[in-house]
């Protein structure tokens, strides 16, 4: 796209984010089916999960990161139990948090986990996007260990001390190492995780093999994770990168490729340095014959077999179709380990979930299904016929936008009416989109995007405009959010919703409910705090 005026473009005023997230009601499950989800892995990394929000934001500002939630703020125990209770009596056994960072408040994630204990709920519990290493200690481990914790990656990023201060994320990388160990020590079956990554602006390679050698000095951690430094528009870690002398195109080119691909905005010199350290991390550690041993068999006390093949096919790059072929890739004999068997389907499927969601969700909004109709689509994953790899092997419910549909629904029962649906989950072309879009007729359509999915998003919206849709058309989420003026040079969109949404798409919905149902003009929507929009000529 062409750069274009950005005096253009209105911001309002800055939406408050809410404080008090036990005011949100549980998000309306119903509003997807779970029964056809439930056959992905989602974010972690197994199937038959729900994942729930318990912290919005974070108090770290590091600078690689898209900061949509200035603050934090976070969900009582007593709510978070309230809700896993609830799908644990429908059957379901595995739980999986998408918070930025869920251990932040000690206080109230102990007391979260206590509870749990208390009730004697046997469940899972899968921390996917990640915890803050250097806050945890040995008796917050086993607790968490022992309300079911199963799944606990941690995030390093860089092993330099002089970047940790650079990024702002300032790990105190003595107390993660401490945690690290005694956590793959002293509870070696349950699944650990580490995120790194090589190449911030400046890194040396020194540097670089400084946390290489972080990760290679542990034994053992399950899945460790090596990523390259991608620079996301509107992050500081774009503004250190151009006061180094990157220049913007080589980081508008590289900004949208996949998180395990090389981008020319690297700082080292030899250009295939990356790629050769990442052989070295998977030849001396990660291949490993002796960590393989060791971390497969807790693996196998909690994924099933397919689930397990899925992670390692994405690693690999290589479709595995049984565990044996497995075995025979990493050259490992059936009798070096303790036991082949891995969970079996049956213990954690839950049957007929979609309709018991149903049952409970649908007297609560008996009104749902009526009033001014809103599609929110979530478009952050491409369709089967494209291969992306290791990226495209889980399929994440959106669980933003229910979140967002049923706070419409509570505010405005009888007015408004939601439907949310995925790309690849609920249609997986352009032409299946156009046909739930002209059957549903909106009077409002929204998408959730990233900026890996940029692309994708304009492919959308320009399909649906190409194709006679006259509705207005919204967009939201990280990328929109931090780089609202590069998505309004796309005519198709009409505003940008900023940071978080709740509160924002109620005003909103009701100024168009005002209106008959007719989208605001400039001057409403100047009154709408946590919006971007083009202004119109005349104004």
């Amino acid at each position: 796209m062409k750069d274009f005026d950005e005096t253009s473009i209105c911001r309002t005023m800055p939406r408050p984010q809410i404080r008090d997230l036990d005011t949100l009601p549980a998000p309306d499950r119903s509003l997807i089916d779970y029964d056809r989800y439930s056959l992905f892995p989602s974010e972690t990394a197994v199937r038959h999960a729900i994942t729930v929000q318990g912290t919005r934001g974070c108090p770290w500002r590091c600078t690689y990161c898209h900061i949509t939630w200035k603050t934090h703020h976070y969900r009582s125990a007593e709510s978070l139990l309230e809700e896993i209770k609830l799908y644990a009596d429908m059957g379901v056994r595995r739980f999986g948090f998408v918070d930025d960072i869920f251990n932040v408040n000690r206080k109230n994630s102990e007391r979260f986990f206590n509870l749990i204990i208390q009730s004697g709920l046997d469940i899972d519990l899968f921390f996917s996007n990640g915890l803050r290493g250097d806050l945890l200690t040995p008796d917050y481990i086993d607790l968490m260990v022992k309300a079911g914790t199963v799944y606990m990656p941690l995030a390093l990023d860089t092993g330099s001390p002089r970047l940790q201060q650079l990024i702002k994320k300032k790990l105190k990388l003595d107390r993660l190492r401490e945690a690290l160990d005694y956590l793959c020590t002293a509870h070696p079956d349950v699944i650990t995780g580490l995120y790194f990554m090589i190449g911030f602006p400046t890194e040396t390679e020194e540097e670089a093999h400084q946390t290489l050698d972080f990760v290679m000095n542990t034994k053992w951690i399950h899945f460790p994770e090596f990523f390259v430094v991608h620079l996301y528009p509107g992050t500081e870690l774009v503004d250190l990168a151009l006061e180094t002398g990157m220049s913007r195109e080589s980081i508008l080119r590289s900004e949208d490729s996949a998180v395990h691909e090389i981008p020319e905005t690297t700082p080292f010199k030899d250009p295939a340095f990356v790629s050769k350290l990442r052989m070295k991390f998977l030849s001396r550690y990660w291949m490993r014959k002796d960590r393989l041993v060791a971390t497969l068999p807790g693996q196998m006390k909690i994924m099933t077999e397919s689930e397990l093949l899925n992670y390692y096919s994405g690693f690999l790059q290589q479709k595995m179709t049984t565990l044996p072929q497995l075995l025979r890739h990493f050259n490992i004999a059936e009798n070096e380990l303790p036991s082949t068997e891995c969970v079996a389907e049956s213990a954690v499927a839950v049957p007929d979930l979609h309709a018991k969601m149903t049952r409970h969700f649908k007297p609560l909004y008996p009104l749902r299904d009526q009033g001014m109709k809103v599609l929110l689509i979530d478009a952050t994953r491409h369709y089967a016929d494209r291969d992306e790899g290791a990226l495209e092997g889980f399929l994440h419910p959106p669980i933003g936008l229910m979140y967002l549909a049923t706070h419409l629904h509570r505010a405005l029962p009888g007015r408004v009416q939601c439907k949310v649906i995925k790309s690849y989950a609920d249609f997986d072309s352009h032409d299946e989109l156009l046909k739930i879009v002209e059957e549903y007729d909106p009077a409002l359509i929204g998408f959730r995007s990233m900026t890996y999915y940029r692309d994708f998003l304009h492919e959308l919206t320009a399909h649906l405009r190409g194709n006679g849709v006259t509705a207005p058309i919204i967009v939201g989420g990280a990328h929109p959010t931090t780089a609202c003026e590069r998505v309004l040079e796309d005519q198709s969109i009409d505003l940008v919703v900023l940071g978080e949404g709740e509160e924002t798409l109620l005003e909103l919905v009701t100024a168009m409910l005002q209106n008959d149902s007719t989208f605001p003009d400039d001057d409403q929507l100047g009154k709408i705090a946590g919006l971007a929009f083009r202004k119109k000529a005349d104004s």
